[in-house]
């Protein structure tokens, strides 16, 4: 309620209340709350006039702007948003006028961005990547991302990248459930590897923060009962349309935008329903590939809150974790400067990682 709106009520009631105006003393307490009131707007609109000053310096000063040669998204049914299939798009990250990125995105027919490898057709087996922006390779060239490092130095492996910007472990339970995804992979047989980063559980629950996606909240509503089973209940907008309108809302606030806030805060309920989603598409993956491997890869990241509280819950259900949260120790060239996104050396050294603990280089030999 903002002042205007505290002197409305005040003025209707004064007049459905004659004797009021005649007794000031009569109701005190209501003239101090709607005082009070009318206090708390106008200083809120003050501070959010101030913030909305300090976030326009510190976005000019910054100067961040990205354009594209054509548009990458397109609306998706059951996963909010994918890429346009069959598409070659260039991006350009910029800082004032300082280039952070200019990179090409290539998509193939399902929307997949293309990894590049050597003999496709004689690889026998496959590597199945799923996660957000850190495995789609936002920042880095078709040859740059960790598909492309895995699928090189695994020569018996064909490597698929189902990752795409926002992307929390619901696309990929949804992907893994849908009827035609076994048709996309030409084997029969391999592995998947989800990456997780700890803003998946934000997205897995749709926190305030996912609705600054285009899509956030058409993401699909997965909810934990009381029994710990899992049921999907629309999306975020449909599932939940009171919280959605007030989680836009508090999106809105400059205060919370130059600061930002999320909200609600990550309790134990979310991590145990982010567990139970990655949970569900391990089933859903062995059901389709009853010889295959699951595996969440935690990655290297400044925050590393979420992944131990979520591990007892993995672990406890059978999920192996591939822990390289600290598996780096911080370098200069580990981040794209200005962005904040893996570098292709960082990339390249977690490939290495994995294919040497997965063992996955010594399949044609064995």
């Amino acid at each position: 309620m903002d002042s205007k709106s505290a002197w409305m009520v005040y003025n209707h009631y004064m007049k459905d209340h004659p004797a009021s105006r005649t007794s000031p003393g009569a109701h005190p307490a209501l003239i101090r709350l709607l005082l009070s009131l009318a206090a708390v707007c106008l200083t809120l609109l003050g501070m959010e006039a101030v913030f909305y000053v300090l976030g326009e310096a510190r976005e000019q000063s910054e100067g961040v702007s990205i354009s594209t040669s054509r548009n990458l998204y397109q609306r998706d049914e059951l996963l909010a948003a994918s890429p346009r299939p069959n598409i070659e798009v260039l991006v350009e990250k910029k800082r004032g006028e300082e280039v952070v990125y200019a990179v090409t995105y290539a998509t193939d027919a399902y929307s997949r961005r293309i990894t590049p490898m050597d003999n496709p057709d004689d690889r026998t087996r496959f590597v199945l990547f799923f996660g957000g922006s850190f495995t789609f390779g936002e920042g880095v060239e078709q040859n740059e991302t960790l598909p492309f490092y895995v699928s090189e130095l695994s020569p018996d492996y064909k490597a698929y990248n189902y990752g795409f910007l926002g992307y929390g472990p619901q696309q990929m339970l949804a992907k893994l459930q849908s009827d035609d995804f076994a048709s996309q992979i030409d084997e029969s047989n391999g592995i998947l590897i989800y990456t997780f980063l700890d803003h998946h559980v934000n997205r897995a629950v749709g926190t305030a923060r996912i609705y600054r996606f285009a899509f956030g909240g058409d993401y699909l509503n997965y909810v934990l009962q009381e029994d710990g089973t899992l049921v999907l209940d629309g999306t975020f907008t449909t599932g939940r349309p009171v919280a959605s309108r007030l989680y836009r809302l508090f999106g809105k606030s400059r205060i919370v935008r130059y600061f930002k806030l999320d909200f609600p805060p990550i309790t134990e309920k979310h991590i145990q329903t982010t567990a139970k989603i990655i949970e569900e598409a391990r089933d859903a993956f062995i059901q389709k590939f009853p010889d295959g491997k699951f595996y969440v890869l935690f990655f290297p990241n400044r925050s590393n809150q979420y992944g131990p509280r979520l591990a007892p819950y993995l672990q406890t259900a059978g999920i192996e974790i591939l822990d390289y949260a600290n598996a780096i120790p911080e370098y200069d060239e580990m981040w794209i400067p200005g962005d904040g996104h893996p570098t292709p050396q960082t990339y390249r050294l977690i490939a290495e990682m994995l294919v040497n603990d997965l063992e996955l280089a010594n399949t044609l030999a064995d």
